[in-house]
């Protein structure tokens, strides 16, 4: 029995405001990406190594953060099979429309499902494929080393390193309970807690405000960003983290 472990995405340009309806799919911003896929690969986009491609998508991502905006991602439909999941993704870049055949805002290069139907190959990507070389290209592993590798991995999936993570967690947990805790019955000293607690304002690329958090912490927990991160722009010792910018109040 296929697995149902797939979901289907949109990417929505939260800088275009409106009706934006397909068929039965409504939405409050203008839809640019359909995407399937699962675990974390909704938000893989917005990696920054993977918003280097210069791809029309990435590009559009780059444009909203630099505007001090962020797209916003809808989950359509999840539990479902691949197959199904293909089948709905090709569905909706059907029904919205794809921006390269100037059928809608879509970014999307194919027609959605396991093939890459539909995509334009530009001269460059051609050389690409026609020159690169296998990355194992003359390497060689002993017979012992290959069953190592496979005896390692064999039977192990991405949900064996969830479990394996939550038992370690658990057993932390006991570990460092009460007394064993190397931080039980410490408390920040007043100067920490002012940091913490400081009012700090965001800012985009070109120093124009664009909220104000109480503190550090809520900062952290409201943007996604690290705290470390946002520390180290507001106390100068980088000058931005995704192109925006931090001070204390």
């Amino acid at each position: 029995m296929e697995k149902e472990e797939y979901y289907v995405y949109i990417y929505l340009d939260t800088r275009k405001t409106g009706e934006y309806t397909y068929n039965e799919y409504k939405f409050k911003n203008e839809p640019f990406y359909v995407g399937k896929g699962k675990e974390y690969r909704h938000k893989r986009h917005l990696n920054e190594s993977n918003l280097l491609d210069k791809s029309h998508k990435s590009n559009l991502i780059n444009k909203l953060i630099n505007s001090g905006n962020y797209p916003e991602i809808v989950i359509i439909k999840d539990s479902l099979s691949e197959n199904n999941a293909f089948e709905l993704e090709k569905q909706l870049i059907s029904l919205i429309g794809r921006y390269d055949l100037k059928l809608g805002p879509l970014t999307n290069k194919t027609d959605g499902g396991e093939g890459i139907s539909g995509y334009k190959w530009t001269d460059v990507q051609k050389l690409g494929i026609k020159n690169r070389k296998p990355s194992g290209l003359g390497l060689t592993r002993s017979e012992e080393h290959k069953k190592k590798i496979g005896d390692a991995n064999k039977g192990k999936t991405w949900k064996d390193d969830v479990k394996r993570l939550e038992e370690y967690k658990e057993i932390k947990k006991i570990q460092n309970k009460g007394e064993n805790n190397p931080f039980f019955g410490k408390t920040h000293n007043e100067i920490v807690l002012k940091k913490i607690r400081k009012e700090i304002i965001m800012y985009n690329e070109d120093m124009i405000a664009i909220t104000e958090y109480s503190s550090l912490t809520e900062c952290a927990n409201k943007t996604g960003f690290p705290m470390s991160k946002i520390s180290s722009v507001a106390n100068g010792k980088i000058k931005h983290y995704k192109k925006f910018r931090f001070k204390y109040k």
